[in-house]
């Protein structure tokens, strides 16, 4: 989908933050993925083979994709003789994908994910309103908390506090944290779920039912695998429209999330997805990617603000001032910029030839809109590629991820960097949130060093987001 294309109706469908009414944001696995962390997919796997009940890994990808997690869980625990040895092989698999083979050695080195960065910004910002739970294990949701309290200065810090139902996994001496892990324990195999499901008085079973007698729930980031969940949250429901209780339960649902799944197969798929929420008493919420979703939690400070425009909306304008009566002026402005650019990073990495491109978000596709050594004469004549976390083109997959890539070889380049352009709008501060907009991209003849490019790539983002919204908002 991309940010492009969150428009005003699916907006207008989310919970709004009025000043009075709760929200409790539920997290999942999925939060956490992007930070490197490995999946529960990823982590039955780990246990399989370090149990030795599966003998390489395709094994254990199979196991997976075919059986039943939480039985594969109970399985993995037998085979080790203590809880000591179990919880660290639950760590190791955990972290296993974010720590070996990088220069990575503690969690505070990981970067929280947009999806955790946005839902502790917006907790910090209504600290009574906005409430913080999640699946997950790890600590970046607190970590992300700390960041987000960093910027906002000692003097505002504010103490907000993560409720884990399912226990958490401690990454390390390193790591402290303010969260709040109902019992401790990690909640991960067929005998753990079935003592927690068992446990009419839960901690974790009343948090959901203070969270919907309060306010609204948004379910983001998770399969809905989880046996209790599953099972205490459909009861709540019913119970919930039996009393009539005006409190909604959305849940985000990504193409990303689904395995190998394309943009016309999830078309196909949203009646009978639509139609499985609904009638739990659930309002589904269906984005393309990951990214997606992190916006959405970001836009909901601003949604029903006077004056408030989607980022479709936005965007939209973007794109109609930009193929507009002032196309020729933005050619000429944006291909010197592209044009000294390339002159710049073939200084730094001694390159002969460097190719650069701005692409512009429009809709679900990306238009090659300003390249180095080239002026269009008419915004019919650009091409357009697919937007998505998937696209063939790596303009597409930057801009839908929201990540910096450095990516090779490909067909005609040795290897591509391409980056995310940010801007906000700053005729109304406080009116709109920060959106990406465009990509601007390079090609090189020959492998170049990756981190003088990323270094590169930062300086080069921030002048396109100066030059990109001084040209929108002026």
């Amino acid at each position: 989908m991309g940010v492009s294309q969150l428009d005003s109706q699916l907006i207008d469908a989310l919970p709004i933050l009025d000043g009075k009414r709760q929200l409790t944001i539920l997290l999942g696995a999925g939060a956490s993925v992007g930070s490197g962390l490995s999946s529960w997919n990823k982590m039955v796997e780990y246990l399989l083979c370090d149990s030795n009940l599966a003998k390489d890994a395709e094994t254990a990808q199979v196991l997976v994709e075919q059986g039943d997690l939480v039985l594969l869980s109970e399985g993995a625990r037998s085979c080790y003789e203590s809880d000591a040895k179990w919880m660290k092989a639950l760590h190791d698999a955990l972290y296993h994908d974010a720590l070996c083979g990088s220069d990575i050695h503690s969690l505070d080195q990981l970067d929280p994910s947009f999806l955790q960065l946005n839902a502790a910004s917006l907790a910090c910002e209504y600290p009574e309103q906005v409430h913080l739970v999640t699946l997950n294990f790890d600590t970046l949701l607190e970590l992300a908390i700390d960041r987000v309290n960093k910027e906002i200065g000692s003097e505002n810090l504010k103490k907000i506090e993560v409720t884990h139902l399912h226990g958490i996994i401690d990454p390390g001496e390193e790591a402290e944290t303010n969260g709040n892990a109902l019992g401790r324990k990690p909640v991960f195999t067929f005998h753990d779920y079935l003592s927690l499901i068992g446990d009419t008085k839960a901690d974790a079973r009343e948090t959901l039912i203070r969270a919907l007698e309060q306010g609204d729930l948004l379910i983001v980031g998770t399969s809905f695998r989880d046996p209790d969940i599953r099972q205490w949250l459909g009861k709540i429901l019913k119970e919930q429209k039996r009393k009539e209780n005006l409190h909604k339960t959305y849940f985000i649902a990504s193409r990303e999330g689904f395995k190998d799944v394309d943009v016309d197969e999830f078309s196909r798929m949203l009646p009978a997805l639509k139609g499985q929420w609904e009638s739990l008493g659930v309002s589904p919420i269906f984005v393309q990617d990951h990214f997606d979703a992190a916006q959405i939690i970001q836009e909901l400070r601003y949604a029903g603000h006077p004056g408030y425009h989607s980022p479709a909306e936005r965007i939209n304008q973007i794109w109609e001032k930009l193929a507009g009566t002032e196309f020729a002026s933005y050619q000429n402005e944006f291909s010197d910029l592209l044009q000294q650019q390339k002159r710049d990073l073939k200084r730094q990495v001694g390159q002969q030839l460097v190719n650069a491109t701005l692409w512009i978000a429009h809709g679900d596709k990306m238009i090659r809109y300003a390249t180095h050594d080239r002026l269009y004469r008419d915004a019919s004549l650009l091409r357009e590629r697919e937007q998505g976390f998937d696209s063939a083109m790596i303009a597409g997959r930057v801009y839908s991820t929201c990540q910096q890539l450095v990516y090779g070889p490909t067909g005609r380049w040795r290897m591509v960097a391409a980056a995310p352009i940010i801007i906000s709008d700053e005729r109304e501060q406080g009116s709109y949130s920060r959106i990406p907009v465009a990509v601007v991209s390079f090609g090189f003849t020959e492998e170049v060093d990756r981190n003088t490019i990323a270094v590169a790539l930062t300086k080069m983002v921030d002048e396109w987001s100066g030059l990109l919204s001084k040209s929108f908002f002026r």
